[in-house]
């Protein structure tokens, strides 16, 4: 492929997606402004641990299959259909196995989950509920991981549209006719029209799954267990690392310093992350394919930063400039306050862009020791800068020291990269 040809594929995917993500904004900012409204800064906090904690859940419970599988699907494709149709098996036994044995788990221990994240038991029966999202959401996350692996892009964008606006329509009157009492039954019907979405789209593709024997599900399992339990611990690293960062400031603030804390972090990060997120469905099995030839790892991950720059920093800038106004429309006046939190948070947003193409890179190449160690000391400096930034001057602090947090990100991927 020529270099012409590698930026064209690297734009028109990463356009793609990035269009797909207007939607995502846009029902995201929905869903936002529909539970400031009709939960406030208190039940948001409620609904952000609920959330994270449920988050950590799923990462346990996927043992990061999904992005093993992605790798692993992306080697086998085109080259051998047999093979691709027992490695799908093989993905789908592992998917049911974890998730099921997740949520038997869930359902014993949720009066212990349930204090731990939020210091009551009183919301035992909300994880005990929320116990069959675990297996919801592997299901799908199967699906998902055939799609990215195949390179099935159109479906995987028309997917997630559809998703995210029946989410919309479902969180709506969820929360309108039933406030706080309506998180868990919003992320249940959720998690059921997301999983229909995908089994519709799954009809669309000629996907053939060859039944073989649990000995040879044991042989494909290998490779796809032994980076997947790496990539469920350092994605566990992320959940776990935000659930301290909002239990510390729970502790030594309030629930409604949670709640400014997640706006916050969700006007300055995740919805850039989203797009984040869409870039890496087709950049990482492309990655992956050309894993072992060192310049062509260079040259789709330069043309990807690139790309992913070029996108987020009009974005970035945007939001800056029209903080207050953003926060009006898409929260309420309640959350005025955040807005030098937000302008800080997106200075240190733009390191991330810098570095995202920079860290699937590791893993592609199936390096497990490099990729955990530095996941885990971008984990660790999070809780650390964020501690000391609260500790400094509250959610200000956090923001400020979010900048940090992110460069010295930057600085350690690149120089392990050149090493």
């Amino acid at each position: 492929m020529s270099e012409k040809d590698s930026y064209n594929t690297v734009a028109k995917s990463t356009f793609l997606f990035g269009g797909v993500q207007v939607f995502r904004v846009i029902s995201t900012i929905v869903k936002g402004k529909i539970l400031a409204v009709y939960l406030g800064p208190f039940g948001l906090g409620i609904a952000s641990i609920i959330i994270n904690t449920l988050a950590s859940l799923q990462t346990i419970s996927n043992v990061g299959l999904n992005f093993s599988g992605v790798r692993e699907i992306a080697f086998v494709n085109k080259k051998s259909n047999s093979k691709l149709s027992k490695l799908i098996f093989s993905l789908l036994v592992y998917f049911l196995f974890f998730s099921i044995l997740s949520s038997i788990l869930v359902l014993f221990f949720s009066s212990k989950i349930s204090l731990y994240s939020l210091g009551s038991v009183d919301y035992s029966l909300h994880y005990k509920c929320l116990s069959i999202v675990i297996l919801l959401n592997a299901v799908n996350l199967w699906y998902q991981t055939i799609f990215q692996g195949i390179r099935e892009l159109k479906i995987i964008a028309k997917s997630s549209v559809i998703s995210s606006v029946l989410s919309v329509l479902v969180t709506f009157p969820v929360y309108h006719f039933y406030g706080i009492n309506g998180i868990v039954p919003s992320i249940i019907i959720t998690s059921i029209l997301t999983l229909s979405t995908s089994f519709f789209y799954s009809k669309k593709i000629n996907l053939k799954i060859v039944r073989i024997k649990i000995n040879d599900v044991i042989i494909n399992g290998k490779q796809i267990i032994g980076l997947g339990v790496i990539k469920m611990f350092t994605s566990l690293m992320g959940n776990i690392s935000t659930l301290i960062i909002i239990i510390v400031i729970q502790k030594f603030g309030s629930l409604e310093e949670v709640g400014l804390y997640e706006v916050g972090m969700k006007i300055s990060y995740q919805y850039v992350g989203l797009i984040f997120a869409a870039i890496a469905v087709d950049y990482f099995p492309r990655i992956s394919a050309v894993s072992n030839i060192t310049e062509k790892v260079n040259e789709v991950s330069n043309h990807q930063t690139e790309i992913t720059l070029l996108l987020v920093i009009p974005i970035l800038l945007s939001l800056m400039i029209f903080t207050p106004l953003l926060i009006q429309i898409m929260f309420s006046n309640d959350f005025l306050e955040i807005t030098d939190f937000v302008r800080l948070c997106s200075v240190g947003v733009f390191f991330l862009a810098s570095k995202q193409a920079l860290d699937l890179i590791p893993f592609a190449k199936g390096d497990k020791s490099t990729f955990f160690y530095y996941t885990l000391y971008g984990s660790l400096s999070l809780v650390l800068f964020s501690f000391l930034g609260y500790w400094y001057k509250q959610l200000f602090g956090v923001a400020l020291f979010f900048i940090l947090h992110c460069l010295l990100n930057l600085i350690v991927i690149s120089i392990i990269l050149i090493k």
